[in-house]
């Protein structure tokens, strides 16, 4: 699909959103000692809800009935899961491994994609040597960051496992849906709401919950991550729906070093030289990658008016063509 002027402002959006959404969940646990990352999750997804409903009673968005429960919930099950799990990495730890081990969602999304019989790109040389790089940088990351925290290693695993699996799916359930990005985050924020709420005495310790002392300045702070949230929220579906998984997560590795620099100075973790040659190598695969990946959607593209089969004699419905 085209792009145009509502997906560049989405994505310049995203960025800003989840680059303060970042460094403000982190400070809640540096400074304030909320460590309550699903709590926090529920908090994000009910306020996502509470703005869809609000559109919809102001005639801003219509209501749309869902014409299949079973994807909504395999939807709203992806998210919920990414999002609790990746909090969870970034409480444990430094924002810089948090924000890098991201990278790991491309090879991961690419695999995805093949075993499902749902791939977008052609696996050749160059695409080999940029998925290599990144690899062998997250490696490097992953080796320097496990004799600190093996705890925060485990929750990234978990949460890029299920964020590529998410975003691999999300293209094609949306598609069957038929729903707009806001009717869409109507019908999946009462789920993750309720997923959070009830895996609380799962993910959290409920007496250290039960004893936080809440402050004004915490409950500003947890206040201003939920706007940003439902922002980041809304930002994510519209990007998600004009682009590919592995688009998306290249596009999203444009703010590492926003985060990295930033998180870095605030809560003083500045990476040892092991992980910024690592950083460095990844984010060299990451750019490899995008260059690849734009020349063959270019190649697509000027093949497609040039299909030797006509529409009518296919026997096949054909899609409105998309590029990316």
């Amino acid at each position: 699909m085209a792009w145009n002027f509502l997906s560049a402002a989405a994505i310049v959006a995203n960025i800003i959103f989840s680059i303060i959404l970042v460094l403000l969940n982190k400070q809640l646990v540096v400074a304030y000692h909320f460590k309550f990352m699903t709590v926090l999750s529920g908090f994000h997804f009910i306020s996502g809800f509470m703005v869809c409903l609000m559109f919809v009673l102001l005639g801003i968005t219509k209501y749309k009935a869902v014409n299949s429960y079973w994807s909504i919930f395999r939807i709203s099950l992806g998210a919920f899961l990414s999002v609790v799990f990746m909090n969870y990495c970034l409480s444990y730890s430094s924002v810089g491994f948090y924000q890098v081990i991201k990278l790991f969602c491309i090879p991961l999304a690419l695999f995805f994609e093949y075993v499902l019989g749902m791939q977008q790109e052609v696996l050749n040389l160059k695409l080999v040597l940029s998925l290599v790089l990144i690899l062998a940088g997250m490696a490097m990351i992953i080796r320097e960051e496990v004799s600190a925290n093996f705890t925060g290693i485990l929750w990234g695993l978990c949460g890029i496992i299920t964020t590529a699996l998410s975003q691999v799916y999300f293209s094609p359930l949306k598609k069957g849906l038929g729903l707009d990005v806001m009717q869409l985050l109507l019908h999946t924020s009462p789920w993750l709401t309720f997923g959070s709420f009830i895996s609380v005495p799962v993910f959290e310790d409920i007496d250290a919950l039960r004893d936080y002392k809440l402050t004004s300045a915490v409950i500003f702070t947890v206040l201003l991550t939920c706007l940003l949230a439902v922002g980041l929220n809304i930002t994510n579906f519209v990007v998600l729906s004009e682009f590919s998984p592995l688009t998306y997560n290249i596009m999203g590795h444009l703010k590492t070093i926003l985060i990295i620099s930033v998180g870095s100075i605030m809560f003083n973790t500045l990476p040892s030289t092991t992980m910024l040659v690592g950083m460095t190598i990844a984010i060299v695969g990451v750019v490899l990658f995008t260059n690849e990946k734009d020349a063959q959607q270019e190649l697509k593209k000027n093949a497609l008016p040039y299909t030797a089969v006509p529409v009518e004699d296919s026997g096949v419905e054909m899609e409105k063509a998309e590029t990316v």
